[in-house]
């Protein structure tokens, strides 16, 4: 059975974190170094692992080791050179035969007898051999692997390992990550380029639109490399030329300021200028689509709660993709719930009970629930707003799980709703019937530079638990008086400010457009049975 409550959440940026790169990890299915003009095993220089004493076993290379043999057929090896933090060492007794090499690795602190296979084919090139080490009794799994390095330099084995890898999405963050370190390393620009087009021609795989997000990256970092601003701006001009016309303003301008960026850093001052005209001609407005109707009978309406912040600027697309929806569809067929939340700091919309129900989908339906989270600026809200077209239009084709009706009358200060419920599809402990005191529309300007925010939920009467459904029928009446829920709100602002400061001294407390809503949810499934809003009469 589909789930019918969407949460959408309006999250902070998530900027790319590029991952350390492994040293040394056997991977399937690449390439390897040694060649047909390796010598067999087991002369040749080798990378030798083994675990740290006591821990989980690594595979990155302690030594480095050779093994070969001198002008009177005499069986030689020595140390090379010790990873970082690592022991000098002496190799010594040295045993050779067609089945396996043994002998004794020698620091300062400890001993360890090494006793490797030597592959059956000896005249093959192996990659690698495989043994164990016996240190204190005790066997540990060792291998030697051929490398053509002199040093265990981390910069030299990532680069080792990276060139090893066939093309795929891992090869993406390792490439980004020695891009990263290409000042510092003296790097030649043709092995820049190297790198880089092997992170491209990774994402071709998937598709040209990672293909050219990848680009950017390129791009990105390169430009923060000084004296590789060139090789930036090549990639940079790339991405560019693969825009099409037909992508939507977000995805435009997001490729467009790389190129900005990239081009101030390599000093085209007159290029920046006509870039920057381009992205002040884009239109990030939303065009709300016409919603052609549902293909079946159903009469669900889908529950649609937003959960963001008037001092969250990435939370901008969002909230304006959430106010388009109420221009495309009907409200018999979408019920619009925004909840605010101290974002990226203290809102003077936000309120307990929204705490409360944020903090109940994290806690008892994280995954449950279909949810479009994640937000943007401006420049984002269009394709937001399709996102949140696709996820809705599919949810109305549900079939229906019950009916709701509800009222709700104002005298006063006080408000008096009835909520009925039959012909639930679900009963039972889980099953909760829930209702939301709303403000239609509440003018504040936060830092996120929206002035208006419609749909906000004020308080949830009966509480944020709601009331157990334990009859297929039933009918529930709450009650709301305007002027002590203002008096709670304000006490709840004034505490939160003694700890946080609010960015200005507004209270919007006005609660004069007001409306209800009420639904029914299965707390154990996240699904939302049945959504139903009314106007609050007699105001």
């Amino acid at each position: 059975m589909p789930r019918l409550a969407l949460m959408l959440v309006a999250a902070l940026l998530l900027f790319l974190a590029v991952p350390a790169i492994p040293l040394a990890q056997e991977k399937g299915g690449g390439a390897e170094d040694a060649t047909t003009e390796a010598p067999p095993p087991p002369s040749g220089t080798w990378k030798l692992s083994v675990p740290r004493v006591g821990e989980t076993p690594s595979d990155e290379p302690r030594w480095l080791v050779k093994l070969a043999k001198d002008e009177g057929g005499k069986r030689t090896g020595n140390v090379l050179a010790s990873a970082k933090g690592w022991p000098k060492a002496t190799l010594e007794d040295l045993k050779v035969s067609e089945a396996k090499v043994s002998f004794t690795l020698k620091t300062p602190t400890l001993s360890l007898a090494c006793e490797v296979k030597v592959p059956k084919d000896p005249k093959r090139a192996t990659a690698k051999m495989y043994g164990s080490a016996l240190l204190r009794n005790r066997h540990t799994p060792m291998e030697l692997e051929r490398t053509t390095l002199t040093t265990l330099d981390p910069f030299e084995l990532a680069k080792e390992y990276f060139n090893k890898q066939p093309l795929g999405h891992e090869v993406v963050p390792m490439a980004l990550g020695l891009l990263q370190q290409a000042e510092r390393e003296k790097v030649k620009p043709a092995e820049i380029r190297a790198w880089a087009e092997k992170a491209v021609k990774s994402a071709e795989l998937y598709s040209s639109a990672w293909a050219r997000d990848v680009m950017l990256l390129v791009a990105g970092v390169l430009a923060d490399e000084k004296g590789y601003e060139p090789i930036a701006l090549q990639y940079a001009q790339r991405a560019e030329r693969q825009l099409d016309d037909k992508e939507s303003a977000g995805a435009q301008k997001r490729v467009l300021e790389v190129l900005v960026d990239v081009l101030e850093k390599a000093g085209k001052a007159e290029e920046v200028k006509k870039v920057q005209a381009r992205i002040a001609k884009l239109d990030f407005r939303i065009k709300p689509k016409a919603f052609p109707g549902r293909k079946g009978k159903s009469d669900r309406a889908i529950l649609v709660e937003l959960f963001t912040g008037t001092q969250c600027p990435p939370c901008v697309a969002a909230d304006l993709a959430f106010d388009a929806l109420a221009k495309t569809f009907k409200p018999t067929e979408v019920v619009l719930l925004r909840y605010h939340l101290h974002a990226s700091g203290p809102d003077p919309l936000t309120n307990p009970d929204g705490e409360a129900r944020a903090n109940g989908y994290e806690e008892a339906v994280r995954g449950k629930v279909p949810a479009a989270p994640g937000g943007g600026g401006r420049e984002d809200a269009p394709e937001k707003y399709d996102e949140y077209y696709e996820v809705v239009s599919t949810m109305l084709e549900a079939e229906s799980a019950g009916s709701l009706t509800l009222s709700a009358t104002r005298k006063g200060d006080k408000v008096d709703i009835t909520a009925e419920a039959s012909k639930l599809a679900e009963t039972g402990d889980d099953v909760r019937l829930r209702v939301a005191l709303v403000e239609e529309e509440v003018k504040y300007k936060g830092t996120n530079g929206l002035e208006v925010h419609r749909c906000v939920v004020r308080s949830m009467p009966g509480g944020t638990e709601g009331v157990v459904m334990k009859e297929k029928s039933a009918k529930k009446t709450f009650s709301v008086d305007v002027e002590e829920l203002r008096k709670k709100l304000k006490s709840y602002l004034d505490k939160t400010g003694e700890k946080r400061a609010f960015p200005n001294k507004e209270q919007p407390l006005e609660m004069k457009k007001l409306r209800v809503v009420a639904f029914v949810q299965n707390d154990r499934t996240g699904e939302v049975l049945q959504a139903v809003q009314a106007e609050v009469k007699g105001e």
